[in-house]
Order: structure tokens, then C-alpha cells, then sequence
């Protein structure tokens, strides 16, 4: 089973499933603005950021839209 890729013009982000989190990692994500915030893992990365998700955690689609794209 492979890990899912999200790109365009380069890859965007990946989705890793662990034990009891799942993660999206952005592979520019400390160049983008989370006025959120969003990103809650490798918050001090000099180019990745992550977002885990827990299960029974509230979703917040919304804040999605609220981060820069790059």
C-alpha cells in the first residue's frame, strides 16, 4: 500500500495513517500562513509542516481555506 500524494506542479502534501493519527504533511508548509491554526505537528521545520488528526477530534474543514496556498 502506498502513500497517498496530493500535487500539482509538485506534490502538495501526503497523507501517512499511524496507530492512532492520521497525517498531512505539506511539504512547503512553513512558507504558508495559518491564521487557523491548523498546523499542530513539525511546527519548527525549516520546510515541512504537518496536521494531525485524531480520531473522535472535531472536524474544521473550513480552516482548511484559511491557509495560504503557496
Amino acid at each position: 500500500m502506498g502513500t497517498p500524494v496530493w500535487a500539482h506542479d509538485g506534490i502538495i502534501c501526503t497523507g501517512e495513517s499511524y496507530k492512532k493519527v492520521v497525517k498531512l504533511t505539506f511539504a512547503k508548509g512553513a512558507s504558508l500562513k495559518d491564521p487557523a491554526p491548523l498546523f499542530n505537528s513539525i511546527r519548527d521545520g525549516n520546510a515541512r509542516r504537518a496536521i494531525d488528526i485524531h480520531e473522535g477530534e472535531e472536524n474544521r474543514p473550513q480552516q482548511f481555506w484559511q491557509v495560504e496556498t503557496f
